[in-house]
């Protein structure tokens, strides 16, 4: 009687590719997530400048303590209609449609000038006040 020596089945290998496959995943990955970096920039640049032009946390905090509230240096609108740009659409960016901003603080040494505003807010009628 003769014994049939039967080799054990191979284990599969389930993660197998190359080193290009590699370097194109990690490509594709970092162009993602730098992207997705610019977005989230772009989103807390936003908030700042309308902080910047209402303070309101501000506001109430002089308010309950007796103090003289920061000035404000402007007005905004923000509408859920709004057409904002897709990339901050996805995020659940509200729009804002209408910005006013008093010309007493617009110059160019200040932290926010008007091509600043038009960068952070194309979908936004800006107006420049003079009260």
């Amino acid at each position: 009687m003769a014994f049939d020596a039967v080799a054990p089945p191979t284990p599969r290998r389930r993660w197998w590719f190359s080193l290009r496959t590699l370097f194109v995943v990690v490509t594709i990955l970092c162009v993602f997530l730098g992207w997705l970096a610019v977005q989230l920039k772009w989103i807390h640049d936003r908030r700042e400048a309308l902080q910047w032009i209402l303070p309101l946390r501000e506001r109430q905090l002089a308010a309950m303590n007796g103090r003289l509230p920061p000035p404000r240096k402007g007005v905004y609108v923000v509408h859920a209609d709004v057409n904002v740009p897709w990339s901050l659409r996805i995020f659940g960016v509200l729009g804002v449609e209408r910005l006013e901003v008093n010309q007493a603080w617009l110059n160019p040494s200040a932290r926010y000038n008007l091509e600043e505003f038009r960068r952070l807010f194309p979908e936004a009628k800006i107006e420049v006040s003079t009260e």
